[in-house]
C-alpha cells in the first residue's frame, strides 16, 4: 500500500517537473526566435563572419537579447547562438565565446543536456542525480575549454580565463535556461567556475583524459540512474521469522482436493490454497486417494 503510493507521487511528480521543462523550452525558443537578428545587423554580420570563415561552420542563427545572459547556443535541429547586446566583446573575445558555443553542438551536447532535464525530470527527488547533473554540466563545460586551450599559449589562456570572469561577473540569472536544453558559456555554479579557471591556468598534460573520463563517469551514472532506484531494507521481526517456513521441493508438497490444494510442509498440514502460488510451480503435486483404490 505504501509502495503503491510512493509509486503514484513519484509519478505524478515526474510529469509535473516533465510539464515546466516542456514549458521552458517552449517559452525560451520562442523568447529566442523573437529576437533573431538579420543577417545584415552589424553584430550578425560579425559572427557570421567569424562562424564561417575562421571556423568554418555554416548554418547558424543570432540572436541578440537585451538582458545580461551568458552567451548560450540552443536548437538541436536548427542552432541559433544567443548573445547580450550589452556586452563589448572584442573581435578575438567574440571568436571564443562562438568556438565555444559552437563546439557544444557539434559535439552533440545538446542532445545530452536534453537526457540530463529529462532524468532529473525523472529523478526529482533524488538529491544525488542532481548533483551528478551539476558535475555532468562540468565536466562538458571543462572539455569544451580543453578543445579551445589545447594549442593556446599561456598569455592566451590568461586571455580566455579573463573572458570567462568578465561574463559570470556581468551577466543576469535567466531562470527559463535552467530547465532547457541550452548550453552556456559560464552558468550559475560558482564553484563549477573556479574549478573551470584552475583547470585553464593550470599546466597538466593529463587534461585530456580526466575529461573523457569524468564524462563517461557520469553520463553513466545518469543513465543508470533512470532503470535503478534504491530500496530500502528492513530488519525480519524475529518472531515472525521464528514462526516462518521455508518451502522447497524436498519438503513441500500440493495435495490435490476437489476446488483447490492442501499444502504439506514436513508432512504437516501448513494450509490450502485455491490455485498454486507463483514461484512455486516447481513443487510436487499429489492426487488424493479415493476409497476405490488399494
Amino acid at each position: 500500500m505504501i509502495l503503491d503510493i510512493g509509486l503514484i507521487i513519484w509519478g505524478i511528480g515526474s510529469i509535473f517537473q516533465i510539464i515546466i521543462m516542456i514549458r521552458s523550452n517552449i517559452r525560451l525558443r520562442r523568447y529566442v526566435k523573437n529576437h533573431v537578428i538579420s543577417m545584415e545587423n552589424p553584430i550578425a554580420e560579425e559572427i557570421i563572419d567569424i562562424v564561417q570563415n575562421e571556423l568554418l561552420f555554416e548554418k547558424i542563427e543570432v540572436a541578440v537579447l537585451p538582458e545580461f545572459v551568458s552567451p548560450a547556443i540552443i536548437g538541436i535541429k536548427q542552432p541559433i547562438l544567443i548573445i547580450s547586446e550589452k556586452y563589448c566583446f572584442s573581435r578575438q573575445e567574440l571568436k571564443l565565446v562562438c568556438e565555444h558555443e559552437i563546439n557544444h553542438y557539434i559535439k552533440g551536447d545538446l542532445i545530452l543536456m536534453a537526457i540530463i532535464n529529462i532524468v532529473s525530470c525523472i529523478q526529482w527527488w533524488n538529491p544525488v542525480i542532481h548533483f551528478f547533473k551539476e558535475e555532468l554540466i562540468l565536466a562538458l563545460e571543462l572539455s569544451n575549454d580543453f578543445q579551445i586551450i589545447e594549442n593556446q599559449s599561456d598569455a592566451e589562456k590568461i586571455e580566455y580565463a579573463e573572458l570567462i570572469l568578465k561574463i559570470a561577473k556581468e551577466k543576469e540569472y535567466f531562470k527559463t535556461i535552467d530547465r532547457s536544453f541550452v548550453t552556456c558559456f559560464v552558468g550559475k555554479n560558482k564553484t563549477n567556475l573556479k574549478t573551470r579557471i584552475d583547470y585553464i591556468l593550470k599546466k597538466n598534460k593529463k587534461k585530456k583524459s580526466v575529461v573523457y573520463i569524468i564524462n563517461i563517469l557520469m553520463i553513466s551514472v545518469m543513465l543508470l540512474s533512470v532503470f535503478w532506484v534504491p530500496e530500502a531494507t528492513h530488519p525480519i521481526d524475529p518472531d515472525k521469522q521464528e514462526n516462518s517456513i521455508e518451502m522447497s521441493p524436498q519438503n513441500t508438497y500440493f495435495l490435490k482436493k476437489r476446488e483447490g490444494y492442501q499444502i504439506f510442509v514436513n508432512n504437516k498440514l501448513w494450509g490450502e490454497v485455491k490455485e498454486i502460488p507463483d514461484g512455486l510451480e516447481d513443487i510436487t503435486i499429489r492426487k488424493e486417494k479415493s476409497h476405490y483404490e488399494n
